[in-house]
């Protein structure tokens, strides 16, 4: 940085064009000594090769500082990091203002009992209104869930495979962030990672989730065809929470023998049982370990929120506290296009 505002001010003093000369008379020893007289003058003629290499520097001067500006934001250095800061929801880099990009979290409401963890006749009444029913004939859309596992015993497999796959199709849904119990908290940042991911996991390792999605979508078929209403595959809210039912109707089927006791849940004595596991978290570390994302930021008033920002790879980043308990989540593309478009924008005011 030193460098470049010294190459500036060289700059300034040739474009400037104006000569300095001095001339002194040496005073002898036996006379009193003479003021020195400094002379400024204008040369008469013009130096023309000097005026054309000014002007072709000040020509390519610009480009060259916006590419090197974009190429510190893009990947910073540790000494221009130091003037990055955060005042509340809004950082401040070089004088820029940027707000921190928090994403809109899908809030469930206190019936999200029912739908995760209840026996399935809960689920299938013609009755039950679950949150998962109630969001898909909302008007708005939402960008991240937050599912909080527990001690294993708040969410099954299936319906978290349903609740991701119907969320991302109906809401456009793009992240689920898992949360646990930790030492400090009972929301601990776990992960992140796309609703595809949750249920391709969970698939991996429980193939019978599949085959009951295929079922459950065959099964609405047979009454017509189905509508999609947009690019997210939307379909209209009745026919997705009869998807969901029967999906759920689909894993209540007895097997065959043998049966593997691990992969059925029992609820009461007269429900039948339901082809899921329990999930905890690690057995989402687990099955989800190859696509979670795991960078965070510790929420504070100082330049380090900013830098860890900046120095994270994963597209959504968590931002937590001290203890890693959940706070929200920030879109880190977002944030990154962003500064580049405020850069753009003070070049182009410098021009």
């Amino acid at each position: 940085m030193k460098r470049f505002l010294t190459t500036n001010v060289l700059l300034l003093f040739v474009s400037l064009g104006t000569g300095v000369h001095a001339t002194a008379q040496t005073p002898s020893p036996t006379s009193p000594t003479q003021p020195i007289r400094v002379e400024i003058s204008q040369p008469s003629q013009p130096h023309t090769s000097l005026e054309r290499w000014t002007a072709l520097l000040q020509s390519v001067a610009w480009p060259f500082v916006a590419i090197a500006a974009l190429s510190l934001f893009r990947k910073p250095l540790s000494n221009f990091l130091e003037m990055v800061g955060k005042r509340a929801s809004e950082i401040s880099i070089g004088g820029l203002g940027i707000k921190l990009p928090t994403m809109n979290e899908a809030q469930l409401g206190d019936d999200v009992l029912t739908f995760r963890a209840a026996d399935a006749f809960m689920v299938l009444s013609s009755s039950a209104k679950s949150s998962l029913f109630s969001m898909f004939e909302q008007s708005s859309n939402f960008e991240f869930v937050a599912i909080n596992l527990g001690r294993g015993e708040k969410w099954l497999s299936s319906r978290l495979y349903i609740f991701a796959k119907m969320l991302q199709r109906m809401k456009a849904l793009r992240c689920v962030v898992f949360l646990a119990p930790g030492p400090e908290t009972e929301t601990q940042f776990v992960g992140a990672a796309s609703p595809e991911k949750v249920c391709w996991g969970l698939a991996m390792q429980q193939p019978w989730l599949e085959v009951a999605y295929a079922q459950a979508y065959a099964a609405l078929t047979e009454a017509g065809p189905i509508w999609v209403q947009n690019e997210n595959g939307a379909i209209e809210a009745a026919v997705g929470e009869q998807l969901v039912k029967n999906f759920i109707g689909k894993l209540t089927i007895p097997p065959t023998p043998p049966i593997n006791d691990w992969e059925w849940v029992t609820f009461a004595p007269n429900q039948p049982p339901e082809h899921a596991v329990w999930l905890s978290r690690d057995y989402i570390e687990q099955a989800l370990g190859y696509a979670l994302w795991k960078d965070s930021i510790v929420a504070s008033e100082t330049k380090r929120e900013a830098k860890s920002l900046m120095k994270c790879s994963a597209p959504y980043v968590a931002r937590v506290k001290k203890n890693r308990e959940f706070i929200s989540l920030v879109d880190r593309t977002v944030f990154l296009d962003e500064v580049i478009a405020k850069i753009s924008e003070k070049l182009g005011a410098a021009d």
